[in-house]
Formats: C-alpha cells, sequence, structure tokens
C-alpha cells in the first residue's frame, strides 16, 4: 500500500512539474531595438548590413501629415526638400545619399544592370506588410517601408501604390507597386525645383 502511494505521489509530483513547464513556455519578448533622438523625438535603429537606419518615416517639426486628422500615422511626415535642408541631426546621422540606397538595395539582394533591378522579389524585404494597394510585403529586413506616396502642391497625399524618400540631393529614392502587381519596382526620380513633398529616413554607418 506505501508503495502504490509513494509511486501515485511521483506520478502526480511529474504531472505537476510537466503542467508548470507548459504553463512558463511563453513566447520570449523581442529585443528592445536601440533608439535615436531627433527632433526631440526618439526613433528606433535596425541595422542592415553595414547601416543603421531609423525603421520609421521622420515626424519632425515642420512638414504636413498624410490628411486632416493623421488617419496613418505610421507614414510620418512629408517635407519639401528646403525643409529637409534645415534638418539638425545628431553625429554621424544624415540623410541617405542614393548611394546610402544603392548600398541598402545591395544588401537585401538587389541590383542593377543598366536602369533595370535584378530580384526584384527581394523588394518584398523593405517593405510593410501592411497598407499596400495590391502586394504584401514581409518587412524582414525591419526597414518597414509603408507606401504614403508623396505630396503636390501642398495636397494630402494619396498613400497605397508607393514609398518615396528624399536623398540627400534633389533626387528621391522610390519603392512602387509594379504594373503586373505582383512585384515592386525601385527607382530614383530627380525633383529639381519642385516643391513636392516626401518622406524622410536617415543613416548612419555602423562601427
Amino acid at each position: 500500500m506505501k508503495i502504490k502511494l509513494l509511486g501515485l505521489t511521483l506520478f502526480t509530483l511529474l504531472i505537476a512539474v510537466s503542467c508548470k513547464k507548459k504553463d512558463n513556455s511563453e513566447p520570449e519578448k523581442e529585443a528592445q531595438l536601440e533608439k535615436v533622438t531627433i527632433g526631440g523625438k526618439a526613433y528606433e535603429i535596425v541595422k542592415i548590413g553595414d547601416q543603421h537606419w531609423i525603421n520609421t518615416n521622420y515626424s519632425g517639426e515642420g512638414g504636413i501629415w498624410n490628411d486632416a486628422t493623421t488617419s496613418k500615422p505610421e507614414y510620418g511626415k512629408f517635407y519639401t526638400y528646403e525643409e529637409v535642408q534645415q534638418f539638425t541631426l545628431p553625429a554621424g546621422w544624415r540623410v541617405p545619399t542614393e548611394a546610402d540606397y544603392r548600398k541598402l538595395l545591395t544588401t537585401i539582394g538587389v541590383s542593377f544592370v543598366g536602369a533595370q533591378i535584378q530580384n526584384a522579389e527581394k523588394l518584398k524585404a523593405l517593405t510593410s506588410k501592411t497598407n499596400w494597394n495590391n502586394i504584401s510585403g514581409t518587412n524582414t529586413s525591419g526597414f518597414n517601408a509603408y507606401p504614403g506616396g508623396y505630396s503636390i502642391d501642398n495636397a494630402y497625399p494619396i498613400g497605397g501604390a508607393n514609398a518615396e524618400f528624399w536623398t540627400s540631393s534633389d533626387r528621391t529614392f522610390s519603392i512602387m507597386e509594379s504594373g503586373n502587381n505582383t512585384t515592386y519596382n525601385v527607382s530614383f526620380y530627380g525633383k529639381t525645383n519642385q516643391p513636392d513633398r516626401f518622406n524622410v529616413r536617415f543613416v548612419k554607418d555602423a562601427q
């Protein structure tokens, strides 16, 4: 009788330990990303290759939101090139050059042959999983480009089809849905002397 009782007690103990392990097997929380404060606001930093990028669009002083009610704050603000030239950034940070964006593309496996891009499907690594009209990104890089569109003559942007960012020159870097609605395309555009407004990201060389 004592042996049976001991066996039952041991079995009960094992069950209790097993249940306790299952109760504690919660998913691990994601590591907190490093942040940088720009214009009084903290922005998360993601490392992509040998570059550090803020992983959301800038929304500091100036600029305009996507609409009168700021219905999509994830789009950040839209700035003129003149406004971009007035930004004050922490040491090491800069408005990306065209070369910075080309390096970003190379890091995720996208290359150019002339003006044509290769491995266009890999652009999904840069784009958000939501808000695009026809294509869902994967955002595996952490860059998280939302399709904010752009503003012409201070009108509110029409989002859904492209994400476009100022470079340090008066040119922009654009990720857009392609005509077949299954892949993205990418281009650099000249915007000389135009008052159009675009989103802005910042980059810093990784140490």
